[in-house]
């Protein structure tokens, strides 16, 4: 955990504040790792054009909220069909980042949580466009190998470290994990571990 603190938090101004992702993925026979993740259509608010990003579901927290409640619910909602909760077997935090909080905000710090998200039974994904509150426009999610998604240009970095975080998890705690391993030598060490605690 970082000692980092943001001087106007210091000061009094900017309440902390913190974001929730899903990770949602699929592990086949050969140990190939696909992850639940969606192209999105933002304006960037420096330059106020609009960017192509690819991310995992997730979005900002509520006041009172836990991380992990923000993340089941902003992915429940991003993802289903219906919005309906996802029927969660398991969870776990997978990643943590701590960064400067939006100045258009009041500044503070902002904390994104990563967490897997292993899923009871099998549910319908959205199959159409979606736009959120703020104007982004959200394409339908789709399972994509986690090597090319480390690899796309369009992926948050924040994104990419914690499908490299999940993928290390992984190769430790999945029963495949030898065959894991085996086929993701290369993005193991290129990404090594990040510890957050």
């Amino acid at each position: 955990m970082s000692n980092w603190q943001d001087p106007d938090l210091k000061n009094g101004r900017g309440a902390p504040t913190h974001s929730g992702f899903g990770l949602i993925c699929k592990v086949d026979e050969n140990g190939l790792v696909s992850v639940l993740c969606m192209d999105s259509l933002e304006q960037d608010p420096r330059t106020k054009q609009d960017t192509m990003k690819l991310q995992f579901p997730g979005g900002t927290g509520i006041a009172g909220e836990t991380p992990l409640t923000t993340t089941t619910r902003e992915t429940s909602a991003e993802v289903t069909v219906d919005q309906r909760a996802l029927p969660l077997r398991r969870t776990e935090l997978i990643h943590k980042v701590i960064k400067p909080g939006d100045v258009s905000k009041g500044g503070g710090i902002h904390t994104q949580y990563f967490f897997l998200l292993e899923l009871e039974i099998l549910v319908s994904y959205r199959t159409f466009q979606k736009t959120e509150t703020d104007g982004t426009l959200l394409f339908q999610p789709k399972f994509l190998e986690i090597g090319e998604f480390t690899e796309s240009r369009l992926a948050k970095k924040t994104h990419k470290e914690a499908a490299a975080n999940l993928l290390h998890h992984l190769a430790e705690t999945h029963h495949l994990s030898p065959q894991i391993k085996g086929s993701y030598g290369e993005v193991l060490e290129r990404f090594p571990k990040i510890m957050f605690f």
